[in-house]
C-alpha cells in the first residue's frame, strides 16, 4: 500500500538574536532560509521530498508577560500535496516555533 503523502526534508540556515530598534525597543528575529548544498542531494532512497522554505519571526514584548510575534512565510512542499493539506501542515509547523522557548527552559538552555 502507498502513502498518501510523502514525507519531506528541509536543509535550511537558520539566525537567532536581538537587535535594537531605532526607538530603543529590543526586538528577537529567528530566521530561517532554505539553502542547496551539492553535498547533500535529495534523499530519493528514502522516499523524501525537499522543499523550500523562508520563514522570517519578529518578537516584540507589548507588556510584562505578553509578547507579540509575527511571521512572514514562504514554504514550497514540492510535489502534489492538496493546497490544504499543504496550508494545514505549514502553518502548524510555524505556530510551533511558539513552543521553542519552553523547550528551552526544560533543557536548560535559557
Amino acid at each position: 500500500m502507498q502513502p498518501i503523502m510523502r514525507s519531506r526534508d528541509f536543509i535550511y540556515l537558520e539566525s537567532t538574536g536581538m537587535t535594537t530598534m531605532t526607538n530603543g525597543e529590543r526586538v528577537r528575529f529567528q530566521l530561517l532560509y532554505s539553502i542547496l548544498i551539492s553535498e547533500a542531494p535529495a534523499l530519493h532512497t528514502y522516499k523524501l521530498v525537499r522543499g523550500n522554505m523562508t520563514l522570517n519571526y519578529l518578537f516584540r514584548q507589548k507588556s510584562e508577560g505578553v509578547v507579540e510575534w509575527y511571521v512572514k512565510a514562504f514554504i514550497d512542499l514540492i510535489g502534489d500535496m492538496p493546497i490544504r493539506v499543504a496550508t494545514t501542515l505549514s502553518a502548524s509547523g510555524m505556530v510551533s516555533v511558539s513552543k521553542l522557548e519552553d523547550y528551552a527552559l526544560m533543557r536548560k538552555l535559557n
